[in-house]
């Protein structure tokens, strides 16, 4: 009786763990489809990477690169930027005030890459949108700090 009963709640704990190993198995699979894709060579190997919701940044010591992935409804965005070729990067915000005016609400929150070459574009990579979502995750503390660590592989 015992060894049924135990049998039994073993197949019970496997039917409610099983869900949650198999949710964790393809979100692995998925980023690592995401980070694979960020690159077109196959040979380059990002070192570092990060995700926040439907994007990614990453990036390749080897080619002092940095690799961008986001996803919309509308379409996918990817880029890959030389770090030699821009002297700067920062996050932009886009602020409006409340109806009441006393509360700042972000926008846009963008990470703009500023080139040495004045005849080259600078190119802004675009984090938040406050059209596209409504509530805003932790994307500023993830932009702040790929800034802080893009400007230190710059210098």
């Amino acid at each position: 009786m015992e060894l049924g009963t135990t049998l039994i709640g073993l197949f019970i704990t496997a039917l409610c763990v099983a869900p949650f190993i198999w949710f964790s198995y393809t979100n692995k699979q998925h980023k690592k489809q995401i980070i694979n894709s960020m690159t077109s060579d196959p040979a380059t190997k990002i070192t570092k990477y990060e995700f926040c919701g439907d994007m990614a940044l990453g990036h390749s010591a080897t080619e002092n690169r940095v690799f961008f992935y986001k996803k919309t409804k509308e379409h996918t965005l990817k880029q890959a930027i030389p770090l030699a070729d821009f002297k700067s990067c920062q996050v932009v915000k886009t602020t409006d005030f409340q109806s009441n005016g006393k509360h700042q609400v972000i926008k846009k929150l963008d990470l703009t890459f500023h080139s040495k070459n004045s005849h080259q574009k600078d190119i802004v990579l675009p984090i938040y949108n406050a059209d596209e979502s409504m509530i805003m995750g932790g994307e500023l503390l993830f932009v702040e700090k790929w800034a802080h660590e893009i400007q230190e592989k710059m210098k």
